[in-house]
């Protein structure tokens, strides 16, 4: 999980990446059968004026070896500085909710303790 979430932080350059993900894993969702596909795509971005950051929807979309696709909002990012990568990431649940955040505020690309 940890490796995927600093994979997102670094997301802001990438359009499309995949991953197979087993449903045993914590960010599976609970419909997935014996094993599905993950792309992960950058979606829409809002500019503000400063102070505030620039926010990133960051898209994950499921394909389930039966063929069906699922695309859910999966996180969104923070560009406080505006050199396009995240200080900031908020981790979705399914519903859409922030379930947790992840500070990188010392910009070295991997997430703050």
């Amino acid at each position: 999980m940890r490796h995927l979430i600093v994979f997102v932080l670094c997301l802001a350059g990438c359009s499309t990446s995949e991953k197979k993900v087993a449903p045993e894993s914590p960010i599976a969702p609970p419909s997935a059968l014996k094993e599905a596909t993950m792309a992960v795509r950058v979606g829409e971005v809002r500019r503000y004026y400063p102070p505030y950051p620039s926010g990133t929807d960051i898209l994950i979309t499921w394909s389930k070896p039966d063929g069906i696709k699922e695309e859910v909002l999966g996180f969104r990012g923070w560009d406080f500085d505006g050199k396009g990568t995240f200080g900031m990431l908020d981790v979705l649940s399914s519903q859409g909710a922030v379930e947790t955040t992840l500070y990188d505020f010392d910009g070295d690309g991997k997430v703050d303790n």
